[in-house]
């Protein structure tokens, strides 16, 4: 099945790279850039073309549109309303939020339509490679779609699960927390400690075990079994002073949501009672409240 990819962005020359390695047909690449559409190209392989977006989508069975989320629609349109889509073609885009949905105009030319969002970061296209194989694809659409998602993700070395088109958006909100999230709480320890009176760099390398250790607990044991902490300890007067401590209010508004989805965790695992629960919120609650 010739594969086309709409787009030179990490996600779109990874697929394209991984999909050239596992022996499938990488027909074109499609950019508005033409610089950026040949370098795309000469990354994923030999022979593959660098197109604009509808020359490159008409050579394609199996099209990527790996753009961002809010030019997905608007691409999508353009290919459509000049009827581009080769007869019988999967299309299907790599967002996280949006569902296939969003490709209504290529259904409404024929087009099977459905999405493959791989949950995974991607920094680099040399990352992104590297971290694709093994990584879990979230997949749905039309059942051809789906059919031949699910092939070239198990192709490509991806962990291919279906997922409801209505789910999407909150399967996002999930997927941000984990990541981007994730990446601003350490942020947000990192300023901490700044405001300690640590360098920041010296700060980074002493977390960094703390950090991988509680991963670690929490990959390979449970969530509530890997809290430690002053809500765990019912340690009241600690809270209290690291808030009345806090000077920066953002951070201690971040400080505050944490507690509470920690004290929300410890209610729900019997680790402290409700009523615990409601003191330790009622004492993290700004004094003008």
């Amino acid at each position: 099945m010739p594969i086309s990819i709409i787009g030179g962005g990490r996600v779109g020359i990874a697929l394209g790279i991984l999909a050239a390695r596992a022996g499938l047909e990488v027909v074109a690449v499609g950019g508005r850039s033409k610089m950026r559409t040949k370098a795309a190209a000469k990354l994923i392989g030999k022979g593959v073309k660098a197109l604009d977006i509808k020359e490159a989508a008409a050579l394609g069975k199996l099209v990527f549109i790996t753009v961002s989320d809010d030019a997905i629609l608007p691409v999508c349109s353009v290919i459509s309303m000049a009827d581009k889509w080769a007869p019988g073609a999967v299309v299907a885009h790599c967002s996280g939020a949006l569902s296939s949905e969003t490709l209504q105009l290529a259904r409404q030319r024929g087009a099977q339509v459905g999405s493959m969002h791989p949950l995974q970061t991607f920094a680099t296209i040399d990352s992104a490679v590297d971290v694709l194989p093994g990584s879990y694809l979230f997949i749905e659409g039309d059942p051809q779609a789906v059919q031949s998602l699910t092939e070239f993700g198990w192709a490509i070395g991806g962990k291919c699960v279906p997922i409801e088109p209505k789910s999407k958006v909150m399967y996002h909100v999930a997927a941000v927390m984990a990541c981007n999230y994730v990446a601003s709480l350490l942020d947000a320890a990192l300023t901490a400690g700044e405001q300690a009176g640590i360098e920041r760099r010296t700060f980074m390398a002493a977390l960094e075990p703390l950090v991988q250790a509680t991963v670690h607990n929490v990959l390979t044991m449970d969530v509530a079994e890997s809290l430690t902490g002053p809500i765990v300890r019912r340690d009241i007067g600690t809270i209290t002073t690291h808030l009345e401590t806090i000077k920066d209010d953002l951070l201690a508004n971040f400080y505050r949501s944490m507690g509470a989805q920690t004290i929300r965790v410890a209610i729900k695992h019997y680790l402290i009672t409700a009523q615990e629960g409601v003191e330790m919120l009622y004492k993290m609650l700004p004094a003008s409240e």
